[in-house]
């Protein structure tokens, strides 16, 4: 079972200086938090590990995947502004920039395909360039993506989630190109989840943890049904079953494949409908 964030002698959950408000959102690896900064007077998304790190050599690797990440700059990657431990919980604070998908979904109004895909569009553009850079996120979740005013959505915590090291394992070695891939092509299935859970409006497999739907797919088949708060267009319901296909070769296996896909299907639908749907390919 997962440990809980300190505590103070008022009971107020505390990161830090950083005063937890509210629970966003978790997955099995990471949970993010609507956090208050003293300092700056101003409200921030706080992401922390699920579990304690057992040791120094485990918080070390987790820093240095964190790390990792904040070195990317593009307008999809939520900025990284403190990494930070406290009591020896580790967290990663960014400034709020927009709700949570959590709370966009909470809302009680289900998205229609257009803007599901467009959301999307912004999800894989974060992904595909982190890929190349050899970053993964291993955990895309409702928590995960921010969607500003204009609509725009970010991905947040890149690493956050904490990977054990093994028994008598001081360090993790470097990754590699084929440890790179298959975590990067795991992203990319987690993705078409996302797009299941808001289409349908409600999880894959009945599992809310993407993570953990992810290792069911294969030998359960995922496929979006014919029963959604919007009607699906074909094709774009084509391009969802593939990207959560049960055979690992049928798949997208990268996110610019998956995003070329998803831009190709938006910009057909924008030129035969016309007038607001034009707007969307503008982005």
């Amino acid at each position: 079972m997962a440990a809980s964030p300190p505590t103070t002698a008022q009971n107020t959950r505390m990161i830090g200086r950083f005063e937890l408000r509210q629970m966003l959102g978790r997955s099995h690896a990471s949970s993010a938090w609507l956090a208050f900064d003293p300092r700056a007077q101003q409200e921030m998304l706080l992401c922390v590990p699920r579990a304690l790190p057992s040791t120094n050599a485990e918080r070390d690797a987790w820093t240095q995947d964190v790390l990792s990440a904040t070195r990317l700059k593009h307008p999809r990657l939520a900025e990284v502004a403190e990494i930070g431990v406290h009591e020896g919980w580790p967290f990663v604070a960014c400034a709020r920039q927009g709700v949570t998908l959590a709370e966009r979904v909470s809302s009680g109004t289900p998205l229609t395909p257009m803007e599901v895909a467009a959301l999307v569009v912004d999800v894989l553009e974060g992904l595909a360039y982190a890929h190349d850079a050899g970053v993964a996120h291993r955990d895309i979740g409702l928590h995960t993506v921010v969607v500003d005013q204009a609509g725009h959505a970010q991905v947040a915590a890149f690493g956050v989630g904490l990977e054990q090291l093994a028994p008598n394992q001081v360090s993790r070695p470097a990754r590699n190109r084929q440890e790179a891939r298959e975590a990067a092509e795991r992203d990319v299935l987690t993705v078409g989840l996302l797009m299941y859970r808001l289409l349908a409006n409600h999880p894959a497999l009945d599992e809310a943890d993407f993570g953990r739907a992810a290792r069911r797919v294969g030998p359960e088949i995922v496929r979006l049904p014919w029963t959604t708060p919007h009607p699906v267009p074909d094709t774009l319901r084509a391009i969802v079953n593939r990207a959560t296909d049960r055979q690992h070769r049928q798949r997208y296996l990268n996110a610019r494949t998956l995003l070329s896909a998803l831009q190709g299907w938006i910009k057909t639908n924008s030129q035969e409908a016309g007038g607001p749907l034009l707007l969307l390919l503008d982005r």
